[in-house]
């Protein structure tokens, strides 16, 4: 059901691209650069399946910035969701050789991409008074207070909203969709897997008691995204948190990778 309602979707989506683009048909066009490439691909990295359109207003904004038409923005985004393996619905897209080499070395590099773009705007996407994320000082008066550093992990907002976007703001496993309660949790820590910290495919948009379930090894998701408890777990705690459901919702895009999965079961005992 969920396959059917993203290639219809992504069907469409289409269709209003290429009808847009043959009534602009008499413009004069000039092929995509690569930094052109990036930005669009950073953009339907973050935006939610739905909004891949010339009406949204990021898609709007871009344009403008890149000299390009609103229309070819959400036409270029389209065609890099024909290059996502996680949708079965293929050559709709007029996909050239340099859409599918930017599309792999995005996702080879991708904490890169993301942590760079990170740095030129704030996550709320206002621009950096600094490039540079300082260390800040987190100094206390009380004595029930200590004095440390901290430091903002770059991209991470970022991350957040493409692993819920791709969930549609619901937990794979219980379907809450209050965001305030949803987390971007990692299957490879984020400590562990330096280079993938940033990949949306080493995400699940759960719950924040599910998230501490997974975290700590209570469960685990198979790479056939079947959810498994530890033999550990108690009946009553499993009782409690499937009260909800156990079965697992794949998301639109970004389908999280099997061997990241198999990893987080292999590292809990469960393999």
């Amino acid at each position: 059901m969920m396959a059917s309602f993203r290639e219809s979707m992504l069907t469409s989506l289409f269709l209003e691209c290429e009808m847009r683009r043959n009534e602009a048909g008499s413009m004069a066009r000039r092929n995509w650069e690569r930094d052109e490439l990036i930005r669009v691909l950073l953009l339907y990295y973050e935006l939610p399946f739905g909004q891949l359109h010339s009406r949204n207003p990021r898609v709007r904004e871009l344009a403008e910035e890149i000299g390009r038409t609103a229309n070819a923005v959400a036409l270029k985004m389209v065609n890099f969701a024909s290059l996502d393996p996680t949708i079965q619905q293929k050559g709709m897209a007029n996909t050239s050789a340099l859409d599918k080499e930017v599309w792999h070395d995005f996702f080879t590099n991708i904490d890169s991409y993301v942590s760079e773009e990170a740095r030129a705007t704030r996550d709320d996407g206002k621009l950096c008074e600094s490039p540079l994320e300082p260390l800040e000082l987190d100094v206390s008066r009380e004595e029930t207070e200590r004095v440390g550093w901290s430091s903002s992990r770059r991209g991470q907002q970022r991350f957040r909203n493409a692993v819920l976007a791709s969930y549609d703001n619901r937990c794979a496993i219980s379907g809450i969709a209050d965001t305030r309660l949803l987390v971007a949790s990692h299957i490879a820590p984020w400590a562990a897997n330096v280079g993938r910290r940033l990949d949306p495919r080493n995400g699940i948009c759960l719950n924040c008691l599910l998230d501490k379930a997974f975290d700590v090894g209570v469960i685990s998701i198979t790479p056939e995204y079947r959810l498994v408890f530890s033999p550990s777990a108690s009946t009553d705690d499993i009782e409690k948190i499937s009260k909800n459901g156990v079965d697992f919702r794949r998301p639109n895009r970004f389908l999280p990778d099997p061997d990241l999965l198999r990893q987080h079961g292999q590292r809990f005992g469960f393999c």
